[in-house]
Order: C-alpha cells, then sequence, then structure tokens
C-alpha cells in the first residue's frame, strides 16, 4: 500500500506540475532540433536543494546518466519523430517543477521537381498557367519554405499549411500570367527547410531542375483574334469613306463604335486600386510562435484584377506573390489570403501587402502600386504541447514515467 501511495502521488504531482516555477529545470539546449539519423547530447540542471525525493526525465528515447544535479541525455542516432521531452524534480513537501525541451527532427526533401499543372507544351502569351512545384519526402513540413522563379526573378514564397511531423510529399502552386518576353526563360522552385537559429545555418535548401518555355503570341487554333490595334479602325473608316454615300456613311458609323468601344475597353477599365488593407484573418491580439496564421489582403475597386499582382511582406522579405483568377474586366474588390508559421524572432516585425497592376509593356511604365498600412506582429512563446496557456498545469500520460516513478519509489 506505501508503495502504491507514493506512485499515486508522484503521479498526482506529476499531473499538475508548475511549468512557471523561478527555479525550473534548465535544459542545455533549450530547443532541440536534430536531423533524423544523427547523434543527440542534452543535459539538464537543477538546484541542489531540491535533490531530496525525484529528479529524472520524462518521455524520451535512448540513454540518460545522473551526475549530481545534472542528467545527460544521450541518443546515438535519432529514430523518432517526437516533438516533446520533460524534466522534472519533486520536492520533499511534494512540490513538482518541471521543464519542457521542444524537440524538432527534420529531414531534408530527397528530391524537388517542377512543372505546369495539367498542361504541356507552348504556352500561350496573356494566359494564366499554374506553376506546379513537388517536393519530396521532406518533415517537418511546416517549415519548408518553396519559392518560385522565372529566370532569377522570385515569382513567389509559399508555406504549406500541413502540421504532419512525419516526412511526407507537398505540393504547392502558384498561378502567374505570361508574356511575350518570357519565351526562352527558365522556370525552377526551390525548397527550403527554415528551422530557426537552432537549427542548421545555413538552411537546407534543394533545387529543381530548370526548364525553358515556349511563348507564342498567336492565339490557339480555333479561336478569334483580339483587334488591339487603333490604326486598322481608322484604317478601314478610311476606305469605308471611298466613295461618300449612304451606304459608306453607314460602314463608317459602325466602325467608329468599333473603335471607340475597343478605346473604352482598353482604357477606361484599367483602374488602379482605390485603397489596400491588410490585416490577421480571424485573429486578433498577440500571435503564438510556432503557430500558423492567415494573413489577408484586401484590394479595393481595381479592374482588370486578372493583372492584379499581390505580394505579402514580412519586414522587407516577401512572403509570397499571387494572382487572381477572377476574369471581370469591370473594377471589383478582390481578397487575397496567405498562410505562414510564426517565429520568434518575427516578433516587433512589420507585415504588410502590395498590389501591383501589371498591364504589360503597352500600359504604364512603372506599373501602378498601391500598398496597405504596415502592422507590427507581437510573437509570444508558445505553451508546451498539451498545457492550456491559462493555467500551470500539465497532463503527462506516459506509461513510461509510471514505471519509472515506480522504480523509484520502490528505493
Amino acid at each position: 500500500m506505501f508503495i502504491l501511495y507514493n506512485l499515486f502521488k508522484v503521479v498526482y504531482c506529476l499531473s499538475f506540475a508548475d511549468e512557471n516555477c523561478p527555479d525550473k529545470p534548465v535544459f542545455n539546449p533549450s530547443r532541440l532540433v536534430v536531423k533524423y539519423g544523427d547523434p543527440v547530447s542534452v543535459t539538464c540542471l537543477i538546484r541542489q536543494s531540491y535533490q531530496d525525493y525525484f529528479f529524472g526525465l520524462v518521455d524520451f528515447m535512448g540513454n540518460h546518466t545522473k551526475n549530481g544535479t545534472t542528467i545527460l541525455w544521450e541518443v546515438q542516432r535519432m529514430t523518432e519523430w517526437r516533438t516533446l521531452t520533460t524534466c522534472c524534480h519533486i520536492n520533499a513537501t511534494d512540490y513538482c517543477c518541471c521543464s519542457k525541451l521542444p524537440v524538432t527532427v527534420y529531414k531534408p526533401p530527397d528530391s524537388v521537381s517542377i512543372s505546369f499543372r495539367d498542361h504541356s507544351g507552348p504556352l500561350l502569351e496573356g494566359h494564366q498557367y499554374t506553376l506546379q512545384c513537388e517536393v519530396h519526402n521532406v518533415a517537418p513540413v511546416e517549415n519548408l519554405t518553396v519559392t518560385f522563379y522565372r529566370g532569377q526573378t522570385a515569382l513567389g514564397q509559399l508555406q504549406s499549411n500541413n502540421t504532419e511531423k512525419k516526412p511526407v510529399t507537398e505540393i504547392l502552386t502558384l498561378s502567374i500570367n505570361t508574356r511575350k518576353e518570357d519565351d526562352g526563360v527558365q522556370y525552377w522552385c526551390e525548397a527550403k527547410l527554415e528551422l530557426g537559429s537552432e537549427g542548421p545555418q545555413p538552411p537546407p535548401v534543394v533545387t529543381s531542375e530548370k526548364f525553358s518555355a515556349i511563348v507564342n503570341s498567336t492565339p490557339a487554333h480555333g479561336t478569334t483574334p483580339i483587334i488591339s490595334s487603333f490604326s486598322m479602325c481608322f484604317m478601314l473608316l478610311f476606305f469605308s469613306l471611298s466613295p461618300v454615300n449612304f451606304a459608306s456613311l453607314l460602314s463608317a458609323f459602325i466602325l467608329l463604335c468599333s473603335c471607340l468601344s475597343l478605346y473604352i475597353s482598353l482604357f477606361v477599365s484599367t483602374e488602379p486600386p482605390d485603397n489596400v488593407s491588410f490585416s490577421f484573418r480571424n485573429h486578433s491580439g498577440p500571435l503564438l510562435e510556432g503557430h500558423q496564421y492567415t494573413l489577408q489582403c484586401e484590394v479595393h475597386n481595381v479592374a482588370p484584377v486578372e493583372n492584379l499582382i499581390v505580394t505579402f511582406y514580412r519586414g522587407q522579405t516577401a512572403l509570397g506573390q499571387l494572382q487572381s483568377n477572377n476574369i471581370e474586366k469591370k473594377p471589383v474588390t478582390e481578397i487575397f489570403t496567405l498562410s505562414f508559421n510564426t517565429k520568434k524572432e518575427d516578433d516587433g516585425v512589420q507585415y504588410w501587402c502590395e498590389a501591383k497592376l501589371e498591364l504589360g509593356p503597352e500600359g504604364p511604365q512603372p506599373p501602378p502600386v498601391v500598398t496597405s498600412e504596415k502592422l507590427s506582429a507581437t510573437v509570444n512563446s508558445t505553451p508546451a504541447p498539451g498545457t492550456n496557456p491559462s493555467t500551470s498545469s500539465t497532463l503527462i500520460p506516459s506509461f513510461s514515467m509510471c514505471f519509472m516513478l515506480l522504480s523509484f519509489s520502490l528505493v
């Protein structure tokens, strides 16, 4: 009965361990980032005064060695996709104090490939296509950043919404509009694992092969060419007036109306945004480190929206570049969203977005650009997994802990 009582007391105490205690155990390093299959060496240290009842690791693999107030945790090869290890001490008054070591086990991509989604062969100028970047066997995918390139120009930067910790194959896509000057340009993508300051420096990067695009200016077979030159209108207008009679005047009137309609469609319907607003979608207040949030950029009263390019920024770093699939020619308000993961070093960084109307070489140079206001982010450290941010208690549902504590209670 005494053994069971001690075991119950230890389990109950650890179930409501204080993680905000002033003298909690200290891990070194405080966050572990390790490549799958690599060795691990971590120490946990407590104050001498607490070494009177229980002191040990909870939920760990490998070996640990005690030396006074220090535990050395060693793993020859990290082969678990774990996220946490805990170090606790309990004194004679049943006061429990624990620290948790966040563990990130990573694996760089095996390979990266790029293609046009649902398309093969030459491209048509002025049409929209979707680039597809496939990243094979990478972990953790939520730390993956994929950048698409046209030549040496970054087109957009995307992150995954997937929170799976084990290796997965992830496909990220980006829509683009083709231009005649893109003929012969190489498209490619780059996959980077951003693991923070504790991760490898520089971050692991794998790039795809580069492929050259062929961009044709002639419409595809069976389509109707669009008259894009006023000179043709007025040339036909001139010939329709020779000789002058009722029929030629009627023809001239019809051509004049067509020319005016073309003029209106090309010039009057082009309207830069009235304004651009920026926010976090469905969120207000501070952000939590390591969590995913959605940035929202709202572009008001712009036309044609299919020529609009929106870029999201973290400070001066472009996070992603998006285009609309909307083919409406009249002014509309369009909302663009981009998901991203927060890092502690983002605290105080300004987020914002930029809307650019790309109208080609015939349009205004430089293209019209409207930017949003900048929003400063507050990023707080994330509570350890399984905890409630509003309380200091945590549950430690590990059978290994029970048997470990049972061995201690038998001493």
